[in-house]
């Protein structure tokens, strides 16, 4: 009876799961990819940051740089509550994306290359300039930057990383949540958790203020870059043409539901630009005009008839000689 019951209750978990996300080998493949695309972003990361540790100078000799947040916001040393905002800035987003929302597979897609893309571009530019830690106990790396694993060591400055997650888990938000009273309030509550986010890390020293400001400019960036290129290469029909999402036809990006088939129809023209629209009217109108030509019959309006030339003749014909001029000439002699 209980093998039954174990049964019974495993079959309707993956009948839930089937209707839920629909898996298939294309959405599941593109999802696993980016997902170890960004677990590589991360450890190239944190490789990089080791690197940048490993080259700062020693902010005990070089003084840290003057900094205008510094001046007006105090000091404090609560390191734990960035990494607490962290955690309370995605958590509840990934569990809304995934348990929640109605297309949690592209949703998840685009987040993790919107992720992807702060992450490299956080790689190329963390080592390339060395600064002084603007705190003092920060934690120096001294062995393989391939093996270290530190969330506050020194020289790991530009840009901030942790905001680039508080930013993350907003933009979700903000994006993909319902426009609905309760879903606009915790869009503004997620939104003041990371300015309260980035006015810790200030506060706790850990980042240089330019460091948090141009995290959330390339993370709001990133994410709406992605944004763009979704809407431009997979909602909009006849682009990626085989890369269909579950649910994408009966649901919109903020997971409201489409009810029927012409309010479907309208979302897809509705998602389409104007150069799109502009492109389909004229194919259907060549296609129209086309149809309309090899189905008309012949007149003899449709005949191009040559001019005349001087002559009388029509003058792309070429000449016909005269029967006189064809016939040669005989000479007959009588006999005497």
């Amino acid at each position: 009876m209980n093998k039954e019951k174990i049964e019974h209750l495993r079959t309707r978990i993956a009948s839930h799961f089937r209707q839920r996300y629909e898996f298939d080998r294309v959405t599941v493949s593109l999802t696993l990819g980016c997902a170890i695309l960004t677990a590589i972003c991360y450890w190239l990361m944190n490789v990089m940051a080791n690197v940048a540790s490993i080259r700062s100078p020693d902010n005990r000799v070089v003084a840290p740089l003057p900094d205008a947040g510094f001046e007006k916001i105090g000091k404090i040393a609560a390191l734990y509550l960035t990494d607490l905002f962290d955690a309370i800035a995605i958590l509840p987003a990934v569990i809304f994306l995934l348990c929640v929302h109605r297309t949690p597979l592209a949703c998840a897609v685009q987040t993790l290359i919107a992720c992807s893309i702060g992450c490299i571009l956080r790689i190329t530019t963390v080592a390339i300039t060395s600064f002084p830690d603007p705190r003092l106990d920060c934690e120096r790396v001294t062995g393989s930057p391939f093996h270290s694993v530190s969330l506050h060591r020194c020289g790991d400055a530009m840009y901030s990383g942790h905001t680039m997650l508080f930013v993350l888990g907003a933009l979700i938000w903000t994006s993909f949540s319902p426009l609905t009273w309760l879903y606009r309030a915790i869009t503004v509550f997620f939104w003041g958790c990371a300015v309260g986010g980035g006015v810790i890390i200030i506060a706790n020293r850990s980042h240089y203020t330019v460091d948090v400001l141009v995290a959330c400019y390339v993370m709001v960036g990133a994410w709406y870059f992605v944004q763009w290129w979704w809407h431009q290469w997979v909602v909009v029909p006849n682009r990626l043409v085989t890369l269909r999402f579950p649910h994408g036809h009966l649901y919109d990006q903020r997971g409201c539901k489409l009810t029927t088939v012409a309010a479907a129809s309208h979302h897809h023209h509705s998602t389409m630009t104007s150069a799109d629209l502009t492109y389909r009217h004229q194919q259907h109108t060549h296609d129209t005009n086309s149809a309309t030509e090899h189905s008309l019959p012949m007149t003899m309006q449709d005949v191009t008839v040559p001019p005349l030339n001087g002559q009388g003749n029509f003058s792309s014909a070429p000449a016909i000689p005269s029967p006189s001029a064809s016939r040669p000439e005989v000479t007959i002699h009588q006999a005497a």
